[in-house]
């Protein structure tokens, strides 16, 4: 999506979330990722979540894209989406809750 033109604003890992208004690019966080293992002390984001990095799923979006773990998307937070449309890339990340 990104070389089509799309704007990578968030991204959540296992224990970090970063946000971004301008936008990341993500060959730069796959390097960040690889070198330091989390983005714990990723410099070049407005936003750095580690407490609850699922906090940035509330950061409007066009487009959401659930792409790891199975039930990232479930009832206590498909509420606080306010992406445009959700586009699952992983198996099982939206709960029937959710949906």
């Amino acid at each position: 999506m990104h070389e089509e033109g799309a704007k990578i604003v968030g991204v959540i890992e296992r224990d970090a979330a970063i946000y971004s208004s301008s936008g990341f690019d993500p060959q730069e966080l796959k390097m960040y990722l690889s070198a330091n293992g989390s983005f714990k002390d990723y410099e070049e984001a407005e936003i750095v979540e580690t407490m609850d990095p699922s906090f940035i799923m509330r950061k409007k979006c066009d487009v959401f894209a659930p792409c790891a773990v199975d039930g990232s998307l479930n009832m206590h937070n498909a509420p606080h989406i306010k992406a445009k449309v959700v586009i699952e890339g992983a198996n099982g990340p939206t709960t029937f809750r959710a949906d």
